[in-house]
């Protein structure tokens, strides 16, 4: 599926996005759209930005200068995701011609739209009243700084459970292990002898 991640610009994150789109912001241990990557397990077709994000996102996406950026396929329709939504919640697929909004209906989350329409969208953040809209609750949405730290621990254990987890490499007569949830240890780190991993309540990161 072709999909796109935008920058809508409707939010108020200060200095965090003065030199980067809101999906480079690091919102837990991965940023936004290395979430989205992962749960599309492909690149996006072209980020949307505001213009003057445009050479930074160039230049963050790629050395290459021919990066799409700002620029889709005519011939194609394309799936937009908000950057602001920072978990991947997407579990249906949406059709051509449909989108889903937040609780309160205004912002777009998703949108399944022609190619022709998408450019519209993102210039004008209106979506045409052909578009068959569908509510979802319960989307983590960034707007303000504190957004970040409100959903910090979802995002955490959104990423720590699906990075690779090797507590079963960890030698028994080297270091202990405890509870149900993985421990991941980073090849470059350093555990001392007789370390205690007590993962009963939660995942556990040594990077």
């Amino acid at each position: 599926m072709r999909w796109c991640i935008m920058d809508d610009g409707q939010h108020t994150l200060g200095p965090m996005t003065d030199l980067r789109a809101v999906f480079h912001i690091r919102t837990g241990i991965h940023t936004t759209l290395d979430r989205w990557i992962a749960h599309f397990t492909s690149t996006p077709a072209a980020p949307f930005v505001p213009p003057h994000l445009a050479q930074l996102t160039r230049e963050r996406a790629a050395a290459d200068d021919e990066v799409a950026i700002n620029q889709y396929d005519a011939s194609k329709s394309i799936l937009l995701i908000n950057g602001r939504w920072l978990l991947p919640q997407l579990e249906t697929k949406l059709s051509p011609g449909e989108a889903l909004l937040d609780a309160n209906g205004r912002t777009v989350l998703a949108a399944h739209l022609s190619a022709d329409d998408a450019r519209g969208f993102a210039h004008t953040g209106d979506l045409p009243d052909r578009v068959d809209t569908q509510p979802f609750n319960g989307a983590a949405l960034l707007t303000h700084p504190w957004d970040v730290i409100r959903h910090r621990d979802a995002a955490i254990a959104h990423d720590a459970a699906r990075i690779r987890m090797v507590d079963a490499l960890i030698p028994e007569d080297f270091a202990f292990t405890e509870g149900d949830y993985a421990v991941d240890i980073h090849e470059t780190a350093r555990i001392a002898h007789n370390v205690y991993f007590d993962s009963t309540h939660g995942p556990i990161v040594v990077d």
